[in-house]
């Protein structure tokens, strides 16, 4: 889960920094991208968002509307995606404390823009980690 922070901090003196609409101020690493922590309603708290693949893309324009669609997702449609997977319950609970939310292009298939959300909740028995894919940044994946 700490692939992408433990990245970003030993790369920090060579990073680069600019603005990607929707997340504000990102600092790059290596072609990867992080922003500051900031509010994701779907998720019901703050998280930072890994960016991947962005720079070489050729429709960056992609990763914007995915960014825009994701960030305007409410909580019902997290809850929504959850059930259908592992039963009702608390969607952050069942990610456990360690969320890590990264926006890619697909490199199989369609190539679509997505926004993946995962999380390792170590204190749960039943599940030891949990992936939610945003297509486009709108519809969970339920492949």
């Amino acid at each position: 889960m700490k692939r992408h922070r433990q990245k970003a901090e030993s790369a920090r003196d060579t990073a680069k920094t600019f603005e990607i609409p929707g997340l504000g101020h990102v600092e790059g690493f290596g072609g990867e991208y992080v922003s500051e922590p900031i509010p994701v309603s779907v998720l019901g708290t703050e998280a930072e968002v890994f960016v991947e693949g962005y720079d070489e893309d050729e429709r960056p324009q992609d990763f914007h509307a995915a960014i825009e669609a994701f960030l305007s997702l409410d909580r019902s449609v997290m809850e929504e995606a959850v059930a259908a997977v592992a039963g009702p319950g608390d969607v952050l609970a069942l990610l456990g404390p360690d969320i890590e939310v990264t926006v890619a292009r697909d490199s199989d298939g369609d190539r679509e823009v997505c926004v993946s959300v995962v999380g390792n909740n170590r204190d749960s028995e039943h599940l030891d980690g949990l992936q939610i894919v945003f297509r486009q940044g709108r519809v969970p994946d339920r492949r």
